[in-house]
C-alpha cells in the first residue's frame, strides 16, 4: 500500500449506527488512519451526522425539512463534490448500494469530471415487495430498479458482499464493468477484546438485530420457548431497534410465550454496549427465513458474533456454508425452522466443552475471512486498480 486516493463516500453514514454505517467504518476507517485514503462523505440529513473523529470530513445540508431537501440536494451534493474533489490524488466515489433518484446526477455530473465511481451492493434489489408501499415509495423503488439495470452505464466497478450478489451484479450489468467480491468485516481485536463476565447460574441465548419477520424473528421465540421448557437456566437477551408496524406484533410474540419471565428485551444499545452484550452471552443465534434477501445477502451480524469467540447459530443461507462447517465453527440449522433452534440451544448448552470449542473455531473463521484489515486491504487494491 502506498498510493493516496480520495474517496468520496455516498449513500451510507460513515458515523451512523445501522448496519450501512459499520458497513463502509470498518471497510475504511484502518485505510483512514493510515492516511492512504482521505474520506469525505456526503449524507442527505444533518440530524444523520451522530458524532465525527475530524478523520473524516462529513457534509450534510442544514436544512432541517426533508421535502427541502430533497429539492436541494443534487444542486448542494454538486457543490460539495467540487470541493472534495483533489486534482493530486486519484479520485473515486464509492456508493453505498445501488444508484438512486438522489444520487443519479451526482454521478452523471461526477463521470464528466472523469471521477471513477464504484457501488458497494449489499442485497438484493429484487428481494422488495411493494404491496405495503406508499406511492411516493412504489415509485422510488421502481425508478431504484431502472437505475439499477443502468449500473453499468453510472458507473465503473460494482463491488458485492455475497457470491449470488456477484451473480446478480453481473446480470445486471451484462458484465460490461467488473463485478468483485468484498465480503463483509469486522474488527476482530476489538469485539474479542470485551471482558466476559457470565453469570453461572444461567446459559444466555442473545440476539441483535431487527425483529421483522425476514430476519426469522417468531421462529427463535419458538424456538427458544422449546428449550426452555427442558432447561429453565436458559434465558434469552434481545437488542435492537423494533419498527413501528411490528413493535405491536412482536410485543404479543413475547408476551404469549411461556418462556416471557426469560426473555428480556433491553432496547437499541449503543455499539460498545451491545458488544457487551455479545461478549457475555454463551450461545448467539442467527435465526433467517427461506427468502430471496436471505439467499442473496449476508449478515453483518454473523462476523460480530464469530469474532465474539462464543459459539453460534446460523441459518443455512447465501454464502454461510462457504465459511462454516455444522458443529466444528457453528451450528447450522434450516431457515424457517423453530425445532432447529430448539435442539441446537440444548446441545450447546449441555456440553461447556463443545460450546467453547466451536466458538475458539469461529472465532478463528472470522480472523481468517473478516477481519478489517484483511478486507480493506482487498478495498484499497481494488480502489488503487482503477
Amino acid at each position: 500500500m502506498g498510493n493516496k486516493i480520495n474517496v468520496i463516500l455516498l449513500g451510507a453514514n460513515y458515523y451512523g449506527e445501522m448496519a450501512s454505517s459499520q458497513r463502509v467504518y470498518n471497510l475504511f476507517s484502518s485505510l483512514v488512519t493510515r492516511g492512504i485514503v482521505m474520506l469525505h462523505n456526503i449524507v442527505h440529513y444533518q440530524n444523520e451526522v451522530l458524532v465525527s473523529d475530524n478523520k473524516v470530513l462529513v457534509y450534510a445540508p442544514s436544512l432541517k425539512r426533508r421535502v427541502f431537501n430533497r429539492l436541494i440536494y443534487p444542486f448542494y451534493i454538486l457543490k460539495r463534490l467540487k470541493q472534495c474533489y483533489c486534482k493530486e490524488t486519484k479520485n473515486i466515489i464509492y456508493h453505498y448500494g445501488y444508484p438512486s433518484v438522489e444520487s443519479v446526477f451526482f454521478l452523471k455530473m461526477a463521470q464528466k469530471m472523469g471521477i471513477k465511481i464504484v457501488f458497494d451492493i449489499v442485497e438484493n434489489i429484487y428481494a422488495f415487495s411493494t404491496q405495503h408501499m406508499s406511492l411516493i415509495h412504489k415509485l422510488k423503488y421502481v425508478s431504484g430498479i431502472y437505475l439499477a439495470k443502468n449500473v453499468a452505464h453510472l458507473g465503473d466497478m460494482c463491488c458485492a458482499i455475497s457470491h449470488p450478489l456477484v451473480v446478480l451484479c453481473e446480470q445486471l450489468t451484462r458484465k460490461q464493468i467488473p463485478t468483485l467480491f468484498l465480503p463483509i468485516s469486522v474488527d476482530v481485536n476489538l469485539v474479542a477484546s470485551y471482558a466476559k463476565n457470565r453469570d453461572n447460574n444461567s446459559t444466555i441465548v442473545f440476539y441483535g438485530g431487527s425483529f421483522g419477520k425476514k430476519d426469522g424473528f417468531p421462529y427463535l421465540i419458538q424456538g427458544f420457548t422449546q428449550a426452555w421448557k427442558q432447561n429453565k437456566q436458559l434465558c434469552l437477551y434481545l437488542t435492537g431497534k423494533i419498527a413501528r408496524e411490528s413493535l405491536e406484533e412482536v410485543q404479543e410474540l413475547l408476551n404469549q410465550s411461556e418462556a416471557a419471565d426469560a426473555i428480556h428485551y433491553f432496547g437499541c444499545v449503543p455499539k460498545d454496549v451491545y458488544y457487551v452484550y455479545v461478549a457475555n452471552a454463551d450461545i448467539l443465534c442467527m435465526p433467517r427465513v427461506n427468502s430471496l434477501f436471505a439467499n442473496s445477502g449476508f449478515p453483518f451480524k454473523l462476523g460480530e458474533y464469530l469474532a465474539s469467540g462464543n459459539a453460534v447459530v446460523a441459518t443455512r443461507t447465501s454464502d454461510v456454508e462457504k465459511y462454516l462447517t455444522h458443529k466444528k465453527n457453528a451450528f447450522l440449522i434450516e431457515p424457517e425452522n423453530s425445532d432447529d433452534i430448539c435442539n441446537a440451544i440444548l446441545e450447546l448448552s449441555g456440553d461447556d466443552r463443545k460450546r467453547i470449542s466451536i466458538g475458539i473455531e469461529g472465532q478463528r473463521v472470522a480472523y481468517e475471512n473478516f477481519d478489517v484489515n484483511i478486507v480493506s486491504k482487498i478495498l484499497y487494491d481494488i480502489l488503487n486498480a482503477l
